[in-house]
């Protein structure tokens, strides 16, 4: 692997992890998510920074070019946070449906008591 391509991927991971802790510190983001974030950073970071680590892991996948597994573990990463993402947005779905039905019915019991006081002061 070329130090250029060294370089811009460690300055690539650098700048996502400062995005990741700028979003984290502005509250745009949960801590849950963002140690996901984080996680996948630092790994990116880490084979970037060591080649040779990279390139035992490429000789054992059978990768010829190191950079293309360091791009498949990026997006088997990325891959993964969608995949809790989604998970997130189910159980978020499931809840809202929840709420929404709670408050109908809070809805309803509070037009039936108006009706019951409007037709015991009817009388």
């Amino acid at each position: 692997m070329s130090s250029t391509l060294k370089l811009f991927i460690f300055f690539c991971g650098l700048v996502f992890v400062g995005t990741v802790i700028y979003l984290l510190v502005q509250r745009k983001i949960n801590e849950r998510n963002s140690l996901l974030w984080l996680f996948g950073a630092l790994i990116i970071l880490a084979l970037s920074t060591m080649p040779d680590l990279l390139q035992v892991l490429a000789d054992f996948a059978g990768v010829e070019y190191p950079p293309t597994l360091l791009f498949l573990f990026s997006t088997l990463i990325i891959l993964f946070i969608l995949l809790f993402q989604s998970i997130q947005i189910s159980a978020l779905q499931e809840h809202l449906k929840e709420l929404a039905q709670l408050v109908a019915i809070g809805q309803m019991e509070s037009l039936k008591q108006d009706r019951r006081v409007e037709e015991h002061v009817d009388k």
